[in-house]
């Protein structure tokens, strides 16, 4: 006689722990180093505001009177009229200055060439000081060397290094055969233009590369020697990327 034999096998499904609320003194702890946090910058903000912000509103205030530099106490509210007027079939204003339009679209595109340039040379910058050699530090600090110098001591040392008369970058070309005659780098619309977008993007590449090497430092190493890594979720609590 044969006696089946079954076995069952039972899963308990246990509820998901929920987390616990963070407790009073953990809440009172980090509201005290907020608290701190917020003390500690308040100078420099205050600072900010007074050296930055009233003039900015002071001027902006201004702009819709007509105030004179050697009387600003005796104003008149004009409203937009120093921005767009209309008088005898006629537009009178900034906005209808040709000259502020023109002037708009260089610095438009002056901030289109040194931004790109800037971003890709701090990104090949960055990707050799995250590399691990000899000499590192000492790289590292070569590199920032730009960035360190006052910006009227870098803009006076272009301005000689472009001069057309005895200007070195003149030199350089003429000795390689690039150019026949000495270029008017600082005069010619067209040159004055890179000139400029030169002379920044030597100056703030330094900086541009630092805030990119600051990011791929908080890549975890585990992340660049597997296959791929992903951007965390907007939730994730985590600052660093998280590998797959």
């Amino acid at each position: 006689m044969k006696r089946d034999t079954h076995s069952v096998s039972l899963t308990v499904a246990h509820p998901p722990l929920e987390k616990r609320a963070p407790t009073r003194h953990k809440l009172n702890y980090q509201q005290k180093r907020s608290r701190i946090a917020w003390l500690l910058v308040a100078p420099a903000l205050l600072l900010l505001l007074a050296i930055a912000g009233w003039p900015l509103l002071r001027t902006l205030f201004y702009s819709f009177t007509d105030a004179m530099l050697d009387t600003p106490d005796e104003w008149r509210f004009v409203g937009f009229a120093n921005y767009l007027d209309l008088a005898e079939e006629r537009s009178y204003g900034v906005l209808a200055d040709p000259l502020w339009w023109q002037a708009v679209g260089n610095t438009l595109r002056f901030s289109l060439l040194s931004v790109s340039l800037e971003l890709l040379f701090g990104m090949l910058l960055a990707l050799l000081m995250n590399q691990k050699f000899r000499g590192q530090g000492l790289v590292r600090t070569a590199i920032l060397v730009p960035w360190a110098i006052p910006t009227i001591v870098s803009a006076k040392m272009w301005g000689w290094m472009f001069h057309d008369q005895y200007g070195v970058v003149n030199d350089l070309l003429l000795k390689t055969g690039l150019i026949d005659t000495p270029l008017a780098w600082v005069a010619e619309p067209g040159l004055s233009m890179w000139a400029v977008v030169i002379a920044d993007v030597w100056k703030t590449t330094p900086f541009m590369a630092l805030m990119l090497l600051a990011a791929l430092q908080l890549i975890p190493a585990i992340c660049t020697r597997r296959r791929g890594w992903t951007a965390p979720t907007p939730g994730s609590a985590s600052a660093a990327l998280r590998c797959r």
